[in-house]
């Protein structure tokens, strides 16, 4: 995570409480979920640490939101916003679940998007930046879990192969002539579609999805 010994041995100390990825903000702070209900906050330019409360035991990797809070998944299933302190909890949001598969992604609105298991089906559930539910999508096998992405035009959200609108869930249906094994968001912003190992961009519309010219075939 970085080039400090500080920060190794902080990772070293509380390996056994280590739950998932961290976040790291603008001003190189890294924001550390952790079994118990708090997350470590590493200060790697003054090489310190200390502890926020959370709601419940966070998950996975959390987000920070233009506003300045942090968002996160819980074990259970829930996804909650506090205070880059810890002081505050601005929402939380507790369906009912058995446990969250993916960590959250937002749109530039601040809308929210994560994946859960509930009844052994995976829910793709979207949510305001307050928390309040907008829509949720089914689908079957939870093994099709991936973390959500969002569209350059913020018009698409993408699970594995998947594509739903981020207005109200609606599915957006196509027919390629090349099988798709999942779709992504570039760091470039454009959409690409990979069949096996070679990446193909994508346009995606309300319509449907049509192919580019442009293609990609790893090394």
């Amino acid at each position: 995570i970085g080039p400090t010994e500080p920060v190794y041995s902080l990772l070293i100390d509380v390996n056994e409480r280590f739950s998932g990825p961290f976040e790291t903000a603008d001003d190189g702070k890294l924001y550390i979920p952790t079994t118990e209900a708090l997350f470590y906050v590493v200060d790697t330019i003054t090489q310190t640490y200390w502890t926020i409360p959370a709601p419940t035991a966070p998950a996975r990797q959390p987000i920070l939101t233009d506003d300045g809070g942090l968002v996160s998944v819980a074990a259970d299933g829930s996804l909650f916003k506090i205070s880059l302190d810890g002081s505050l909890l601005y929402w939380h949001y507790q369906p009912q679940s058995s446990h969250s598969l993916t960590p959250p992604t937002q749109d530039e609105y601040g809308n929210l998007f994560y994946v859960y298991e509930s009844g052994g089906k995976a829910i793709l559930q979207a949510l305001t930046a307050e928390g309040e539910e907008k829509w949720a999508a089914e689908f079957e096998d939870t093994a099709l879990s991936k973390t959500p992405q969002v569209t350059r035009d913020n018009q698409f959200v993408l699970v594995k192969d998947l594509i739903f609108r981020t207005d109200d869930g609606a599915l957006i249906t196509y027919d390629l002539p090349i099988e798709a094994n999942e779709l992504y968001v570039g760091d470039d912003g454009r959409t690409y579609m990979r069949a096996e190992n070679t990446f193909f961009e994508i346009i995606i519309s309300l319509s449907g999805v049509s192919l580019t010219e442009r293609s990609i075939a790893p090394d």
